[in-house]
């Protein structure tokens, strides 16, 4: 990952490069289709993801 590329990030903020394959919500039922679960609302919201994009502080500090 590179800053400004597209990302994921879940409920703690965290980047991911790809949505994970399953969510879980809180009735017990599951979302599997990330490119449908996403376009969900009201699943979005549950579960804490979200579209973003990468910034510096994502990435690991490199020691020179």
């Amino acid at each position: 990952m590179q800053v400004g590329d597209p990302c994921y990030r879940d409920r703690d903020g965290v980047a991911h490069s790809a949505l994970p394959h399953r969510v879980r919500l809180a009735d017990g039922s599951t979302r599997t289709d990330p490119a449908q679960w996403l376009e969900d609302e009201a699943v979005r919201e549950e579960t804490g993801w979200h579209a973003s994009t990468v910034t510096a502080d994502d990435l690991p500090e490199v020691e020179e």
